[in-house]
């Protein structure tokens, strides 16, 4: 399904019944309270969790989770709405994915066409223009700028990133 935004996490059982404790963001969180269905990050697909209850503590019962053994296998999950569920304007979804982006590259490996492998994200620094990718480039520190006019592709399979990086960028 093309047509979802990720708005959080699940993370771990709570109580025997099957309980989910889940983490949103709380741009999302007025939707997600609002919502029917849920889809979950299982297995490289988005698959739809109905939802029967969701307490004060964001902790969520789904139909046909009966026992905590079934919610283990929930645990640590991406969860996703429907675009159409979502009420927020598009500029704070934009603002809400770049944050969720920006933190899953960490430990992505960058490489650029021309230079090839460069190395690691250790971390991304947010400064007021844009985001930083700090990188250990042949024993020194750099920052590469995460824009998308240097991203050329995200492969989250294999946690690679391709760019096409300014000549000279590494050389600074």
């Amino acid at each position: 399904m093309k047509d979802l935004i990720e708005i959080g996490k699940t993370t771990k059982p709570h109580g025997v019944e099957g309980h989910m404790k889940v983490i949103v963001q709380d741009i999302f969180l007025e939707d997600f309270l609002k919502s029917e269905v849920i889809f979950i990050g299982l297995n490289g697909q988005k698959v739809p969790f109905f939802i029967q209850k969701i307490d004060h503590n964001l902790n969520v019962i789904f139909e046909n989770i009966q026992n905590r053994e079934a919610a283990k296998k929930l645990s640590n999950k991406v969860l996703f709405l429907r675009k159409e569920d979502i009420s927020s304007s598009p500029l704070e979804q934009e603002e809400s994915f770049n944050t969720l982006f920006y933190n899953k590259v960490i430990h992505f490996k960058v490489r650029d066409e021309n230079y090839g492998d460069i190395g690691m994200i250790q971390e991304v620094i947010e400064y007021p223009q844009q985001e930083m990718a700090l990188i250990i480039f042949k024993t020194k520190e750099i920052l590469i700028p995460l824009v998308p006019e240097f991203i050329l592709n995200i492969d989250e399979q294999s946690q690679t990133i391709l760019m096409s990086l300014p000549e000279g960028l590494l050389d600074l």
